[in-house]
């Protein structure tokens, strides 16, 4: 049909989570399963490009001390106007 192996996996887990058998080879496959998404995230970030990220570097460190600072403010105003203990 020239579908990719992609699409054929995923048509095989559609298929075989329709049978009678799914919890038995859920149970079954679940290790294979964690060791296989190690795999796939390796690939995923692999893949990445990070030639552009030093643009953004100092954008993002702001960013992330601002979110590091204004969370607990927030959750501390949050906190005294309903009253918490």
């Amino acid at each position: 049909l020239g579908f990719s192996s992609e699409v054929g996996a995923f048509l095989a887990g559609v298929s075989l989570a329709s049978t009678q058998f799914r919890d038995a080879l859920g149970a079954r496959l679940v290790s294979l399963r964690d060791f296989l998404l190690l795999f796939f995230f390796l690939n995923l970030g692999a893949g990445l490009d990070f030639t552009g990220a030093g643009d953004q570097l100092v954008d993002a460190v702001i960013l992330s001390v601002i979110v590091l600072l204004a969370k607990p403010l927030i959750v501390i105003g949050i906190m005294t106007v309903m009253r918490y203990p």
